[in-house]
């Protein structure tokens, strides 16, 4: 692997797709289940990047669950009501662990 290209660890979300967030720019960037060497789907790495599939572990769903109830909690400050579902979330959190 060249070592100027990053390694992003993408999570599974259908029998096809995987996601990741970009490192620079935040946007989310889908790709086909495929690891290895990918052409960027933002213009940050002129250069591609590099795709590796997190396993769908219970600690690594725990963990995806965490960093949603963060996006929602982030909306929070801007959106009102909003702090009701996260605490939800929260909750069912919690019990999952």
């Amino acid at each position: 692997m060249n070592k100027n290209i990053p390694t992003f660890k993408a999570k599974k979300i259908s029998e096809t797709q995987v996601q990741f967030t970009c490192s620079k720019c935040k946007r989310k960037l889908h790709h086909s289940i495929e690891e290895g060497h990918r052409v960027g789907h933002c213009d940050c790495w002129p250069d591609g990047y590099y795709i590796e599939i997190e396993d769908d572990s219970p600690t690594d769903r725990i963990r995806h669950l965490e960093d949603a109830l963060k996006e929602i909690r982030d909306i929070a400050h801007v959106s009102e009501g909003a702090e009701f579902y996260a605490m939800v979330a929260d909750k069912a959190l919690k019990g999952a662990k």
